[in-house]
């Protein structure tokens, strides 16, 4: 089997006639009529059934089909690659990324790049959520690499490229007394807690320009709590690391579960209502501007590591 002859089969298949695919590929009609009866021959099968209406796939020419679409497509991809690859030889970047997802994606990301595309200069801030978007709009930073809630989607200045889709965790310390009768139901990662039954407990939270803060005000709002006693820090380790003494209760996000240490002498439990603790790990992007080959490629490392994980 020829890398020509996947393209033979698919451009018949698609053209449904070998005098419009022999025009589309740029041959003569009567050699792609032998090169398809010779593809049959080899395989000593039928690919395609003669109609007065043209050809049509038969059950294992449509399977020759599918596997000849899924090749090209892996063959095209690579080269899209290479010529990425290639284009980014020379040239420069600086980007923005919250300061945990930094530590979790930047010694995987930075030496994987380098070595990509050793000349291209490549650099970094680390800041909270809103103070990316701030610099992403004034052309501070080229893309940022975040947690958003639902709401940003709705900016038109902004464009989105998914990464990761996790939730806040409650996190309290071992065997609270506000917690011990909720038990972890079968087919359960964590047992499910609703938030109004901790209402009268202090709560560490992150600073207001964070998006976890974002998302623990929406899930407050959403149960009608209003929590009297706060305590605020920058630090999602720290407040983990507070939690854990029984100091208060905090939100701890799921996908640091296997990247960050944390305390043992911590309980998880997920709400209730698992979308009001929803956040998205996305790479932003000034809306209608040209993506350069070296922030797709990186996003695409970025899509890559958390797919593998």
């Amino acid at each position: 089997m020829r890398f020509i002859d996947l393209k033979y089969i698919k451009t018949v298949a698609e053209e449904g006639t070998v005098s419009k695919a022999a025009s589309k590929l740029f041959i003569s009609q009567p050699s792609l009529s032998n090169a398809i009866k010779k593809i049959e021959t080899d395989m000593g099968v039928t690919i395609f059934t003669r109609t007065k209406n043209g050809l049509v796939l038969t059950q294992i020419g449509n399977k020759y089909y599918m596997m000849a679409n899924n090749i090209l497509k892996i063959y095209a991809d690579f080269e899209n690659e290479l010529s990425e690859i290639d284009q980014m030889a020379k040239g420069k970047s600086h980007f923005g990324i919250t300061n945990y997802i930094g530590s979790i994606l930047l010694p995987f990301l930075l030496p994987k790049f380098e070595k990509i595309a050793p000349d291209f200069d490549i650099s970094f801030e680390e800041s909270s959520s809103r103070e990316l978007i701030e610099h992403l709009k004034v052309g501070k930073i080229d893309f940022a690499v975040l947690h958003v809630d639902p709401s940003f989607h709705d900016d038109p200045a902004i464009e989105i490229y998914p990464v990761n889709t996790s939730r806040l965790l409650l996190a309290t310390a071992k065997n609270h007394p506000l917690c011990s009768d909720i038990k972890k139901l079968k087919g359960q990662k964590y047992p499910l807690i609703n938030i109004s039954r901790l209402q009268d407990e202090r709560f560490i939270l992150t600073d207001y320009d964070q998006m976890s803060r974002s998302i623990s005000k929406r899930i407050f709002r959403a149960h009608n709590v209003t929590p009297q006693r706060i305590v605020v820090t920058r630090n999602i380790i720290t407040a983990a690391r507070l939690a854990s003494t029984g100091f208060g209760v905090t939100f701890y996000p799921e996908i640091f579960m296997d990247f960050i240490e944390h305390d043992q002498n911590l309980d998880f439990y997920a709400l209730e209502d698992g979308s009001l603790s929803d956040w998205e790990l996305v790479v932003a992007t000034l809306s209608q501007n040209y993506l350069p080959n070296a922030t797709r490629y990186l996003t695409k490392l970025i899509q890559e590591y958390f797919h593998e994980a």
